[in-house]
């Protein structure tokens, strides 16, 4: 779903615990596709939506999954790439693009680019505890970014990070 309006509650409206531990079933599925170690699943699935098809075969047994294969995936893929932008440079892939020959009308990345948002990860965490969320929402932000961090420290992409 694109429209968080069409979800019985706003994301906005909840508690950083029920946000990051419960809410609707549809709504937390929503967070976790998009926020729940997002670049792992989609290096490693090489899709958007890969952590939907991912997620359900990773446990134990034959067949399955662990989520080191799954993180050594999204590394070998990761080994593949020509080159890695971010957000906070988008003239590099613009001006990548415009060499290609893809044609970004006369718009720029750089003002069509939404708002990074103020500080970095270090001072949103900070304001985010502030608010007094509970330990379980706490250890489960941890949990969501705990492979990513493996793979961007495996190729050095953490430095500049906001």
């Amino acid at each position: 779903m694109n429209n968080l309006s069409a979800f019985p509650c706003r994301s906005w409206e909840l508690t950083p615990d029920d946000y990051f531990c419960g809410g609707p079933d549809d709504l937390r599925q929503f967070i976790d596709d998009h926020f729940d170690n997002f670049y792992t699943f989609y290096f490693a699935g090489r899709t958007y939506d890969a952590r939907k098809r991912i997620s359900g075969r990773i446990g134990p047994g034959p067949g399955m999954l662990s989520m080191a294969q799954v993180v050594e995936c999204a590394s070998d893929n990761l080994r593949t790439l020509s080159a890695d932008y971010r957000v906070a440079d988008l003239a590099r892939p613009e001006k990548d693009l415009r060499s290609l020959g893809v044609g970004l009308a006369d718009t720029s990345l750089l003002t069509i680019r939404d708002k990074m948002g103020e500080g970095n990860t270090s001072s949103r965490m900070a304001a985010l505890v502030r608010i007094g969320p509970c330990e379980s929402a706490l250890q489960r932000i941890g949990e969501m970014i705990q492979y990513d961090q493996i793979i961007w420290q495996d190729h050095d992409l953490l430095q500049g990070a906001a």
